[in-house]
């Protein structure tokens, strides 16, 4: 990894890149949109220096040294609800958040067993023919244990 910040000059250049009003116009700017291009120049600079200095954090920087850090740490652990919300969320509404594709999954554990929501997370087309909610079946085991477990628990 290679942190370096950009120049005053660089930084300089990329706010006024395309503008007619820039350094070495024959024209300048209308003195409003001088004071507005100025405000606009210093906040893309505090902005764009804040994101370099973050990027570029001394942790960071002592990892690139080092090589620290490229193994990969496992993930962290994560609740039936936390893959709901990442996976289904966008077509199913829970609780009257979520899509309307879809439908409403509020109470599906009182309606439906484990089995039936496994084969549905798994293979949707087997249990209703036709329908548009892709397959699952390439999500890990132990994450579609966890949305079982999530949905189950809906009543």
């Amino acid at each position: 990894m290679t942190c370096s910040l950009p120049t005053r000059s660089s930084w300089w250049q990329a706010i006024w890149a395309g503008s007619a009003s820039g350094p070495g116009s024959d024209t300048g700017p209308a003195p409003q949109e001088e004071n507005m291009k100025a405000h606009l120049q210093f906040t893309c600079i505090a902005l764009a220096l804040a994101l370099s200095a973050a990027a570029c954090s001394k942790t960071d920087q002592q990892q690139a040294a080092t090589g620290a850090g490229q193994a990969q740490k496992a993930p962290a652990k994560r609740t039936g609800e936390e893959i709901f919300i990442e996976r289904c969320r966008d077509c199913h509404k829970v609780r009257e958040t979520g899509g309307v594709v879809g439908p409403d999954l509020s109470d599906v554990g009182a309606k439906r067993d484990r089995e039936f929501l496994d084969q549905v997370i798994r293979q949707p087309s087997k249990v209703y023919p036709g329908t548009v909610m892709p397959p699952y079946d390439t999500l890990p085991a132990d994450q579609i244990r966890l949305l079982v477990d999530y949905l189950s628990g809906l009543k």
